[in-house]
């Protein structure tokens, strides 16, 4: 998770550099572009192993079916938000919000405990609920 998480404050780091770079002389910009694209497999590929090792197998497909689709959902509602609002506030303006979102989620993420544990598996709330059987079907 700290590598998710040094992913995602990097590309908004990048993002917001990305946000104060003159696009005059275009280096500055592309080196800003290029270090986003370089932190999102960063960010996004521990993810898929996190989510191997702590989904058990029988649920694997459900969890990311769900997680692609909320992926998938991102880009369309992003893209209607991001015209009308660099509309008014200007592209740089968008570019300085997102970056400092990531930079937050990434800092608040240390912060959390339960995430910074997922891949332990030492967490409490994968205990069945008492009187709940177990996944194999056998009573706790």
């Amino acid at each position: 998770m700290l590598t998710t998480l040094a992913g995602v404050t990097g590309i908004g780091v990048a993002t917001l550099v990305l946000s104060v770079v003159p696009l005059s002389p275009l280096a500055g910009a592309l080196g800003a572009i290029f270090a986003v694209g370089f932190m999102v497999p960063l960010a996004n590929g521990p993810i898929q192993a996190v989510l191997q090792a702590t989904v058990p197998p029988e649920l694997q497909g459900r969890v990311f079916t769900l997680y692609g689709s909320l992926a998938g959902l991102a880009i369309p509602l992003g893209l209607v938000l991001a015209a009308p609002i660099a509309e008014l506030a200007g592209v740089r303006a968008w570019y300085v919000v997102g970056g400092t979102v990531c930079v937050l989620a990434g800092i608040v993420g240390l912060f959390i405990p339960s995430l910074l544990r997922i891949e332990s598996g030492d967490r409490d709330d994968r205990r069945p609920a008492a009187g709940v059987g177990t996944p194999t079907g056998e009573p706790v």
